[in-house]
C-alpha cells in the first residue's frame, strides 16, 4: 500500500541523500533473479532458437538479417535508419532521413543473392529508392 504524499516525498528526499554505490547494490540485490530461473530461461531460449533454425523455415526478418548483416555497409545503414526513425517527429523528416541513409549504399551487390524472394524484391526496391 502506498503511503501518504508526505511519506513519499520524505522517501524521495531520503533516497536522494543515500550513497549511490550502496543504493545501487541494494537495487541489484532486490532485482536479482535466481540462478536456476536464469538458467532455465536461457535453456528454453536456446532450444527455441535451435528448433527455428533447424526447421529451415526462416522468417522474412531472418532472411533480411542474413543478407544485410552488420558486417555489410548496407546492413549498418539499415540498422542506423531503423534506430533513427523511431525518433523522427514528422513524415517529411522521415522521408529525408530515409533518402539520406539509403542513397549511399551499394544495394546492387546484393541483387539476387538471397534464397528469399522477399529479400530479392526488397533489394530491388532499395536500388530504385
Amino acid at each position: 500500500m502506498i503511503g501518504s504524499l508526505e511519506d513519499i516525498r520524505a522517501g524521495i528526499l531520503e533516497a536522494k541523500r543515500n550513497d549511490e554505490d550502496r543504493h545501487l547494490d541494494k537495487l541489484i540485490e532486490t532485482a536479482a533473479y535466481p540462478a536456476e530461473a536464469r538458467s532455465a530461461a536461457s535453456q528454453a531460449a536456446t532450444n527455441l532458437i535451435g528448433e527455428i533454425r533447424s526447421s529451415g523455415n526462416l522468417g522474412r526478418m531472418d532472411a533480411v538479417l542474413a543478407e544485410y548483416g552488420l558486417r555489410t555497409d548496407e546492413g549498418i545503414a539499415l540498422l542506423r535508419l531503423a534506430e533513427a526513425l523511431i525518433r523522427v517527429p514528422d513524415a517529411a523528416t522521415a522521408d529525408a532521413l530515409i533518402a539520406d541513409k539509403i542513397a549511399h549504399a551499394n544495394w546492387a551487390k546484393h541483387k539476387g543473392n538471397s534464397n528469399s524472394a522477399f529479400v530479392n524484391i526488397l533489394t530491388r526496391l532499395l536500388m530504385l529508392a
